[in-house]
């Protein structure tokens, strides 16, 4: 119960004081009078204290929590304003993660891209460089010359066996890739095979077709080779090489899937034209002395034992 003492310089009478109101009770004291606000008069029929409903609104506004009312003007103003674009100076913090240009073909004699060109990635592909000599050469012109009718066919710039698809590194990846490339190598011997069957392919999308030289001698090594490839691969989670490739040295290639077009009359040009190099034994014959690692437009040597 709480109480109010309110004194007055002059008496009035007892009735002008009118009705007080609930929870109000007046004794008279001399020239003095005393209020007392009994809350328990505002009570509840179960006996319990009530809150004036003044009171109790005030209450309920000042409940709520500090944050949720922050929170709840934020989310106003979020949805007034908009999402603001990140600043340039943030971007710039993740230059690889921007989308590179366009594909053109027109500025890689046609060729069309195996995957989206994306900054910060880096294709990549393992394999065997095959120099040949001069009889390679000539018999690479020979070989265009028996083509020449079906399509135009350019001569590979750097002959080579696969050993990997092309796959994608990121930047950070490539130096630890390599890396792994010589430490699963460094005890692998050198060897040399034999690749005297010309023969045709094309790429799994078929967009392009390749003349190359099949290897008839030398499988088992090359396969050794794949296997300690796509250990590396398996540690960067990419994918694997073919489970049974078929290893030859890519000679030319041309645009489009051209494989229908080589008839049995073709397959006679070229074993006739195998024929005429057979007593030149080195043009078929080539040493691996190391595995190449292409990424981008840089170049890995990795030496063989």
């Amino acid at each position: 119960m709480a109480l109010g003492l309110v004194c007055y310089s002059s008496s009035e009478d007892e009735d002008g004081d009118g009705d007080l109101g609930p929870g109000v009770a007046m004794t008279t004291m001399g020239d003095c009078r005393a209020y007392f606000c009994c809350e328990n008069l505002h009570s509840s029929e179960d006996g319990q204290p009530r809150t004036p409903p003044k009171k109790q609104a005030k209450l309920e506004q000042r409940s709520a929590s500090p944050q949720q009312d922050r929170t709840s003007k934020r989310m106003s103003w979020k949805n007034d304003q908009g999402d603001l674009p990140l600043p340039a100076s943030v971007l710039a913090m993740f230059p690889e993660v921007e989308k590179g240009p366009a594909d053109d073909p027109g500025l890689h004699e046609g060729r069309v891209r195996s995957f989206a060109h994306e900054r910060g990635n880096w294709a990549t592909h393992v394999h065997l460089s095959c120099a040949g000599g001069e009889d390679l050469n000539e018999f690479v012109d020979r070989l265009l010359d028996v083509t020449a009718t079906l399509g135009h066919f350019s001569r590979q710039d750097g002959f080579h066996v696969s050993l990997s698809h092309t796959v994608v590194l990121r930047h950070h990846w490539i130096a630890p890739f390599v890396e792994s490339l010589r430490e699963l190598l460094h005890s692998f011997s050198r060897f040399s095979f034999v690749a005297n069957k010309v023969n045709i392919y094309t790429n799994e999308e078929r967009t392009r077709t390749f003349l190359g030289l099949a290897v008839t001698g030398g499988n088992n090594q090359l396969e050794n080779l794949v296997t300690e490839v796509n250990e590396a691969l398996h540690e960067f989670r990419l994918p694997s090489f073919y489970e049974e490739p078929s290893f030859h040295v890519t000679l030319a290639w041309c645009i489009g899937d051209l494989s229908a077009s080589f008839d049995d009359s073709m397959k006679n040009k070229f074993q006739a034209l195998i024929d005429d190099f057979q007593d030149i034994s080195e043009v078929f014959h080539f040493k691996v002395e190391c595995v190449m690692c292409k990424v981008g437009n840089k170049h890995f040597t990795v030496p063989l034992h």
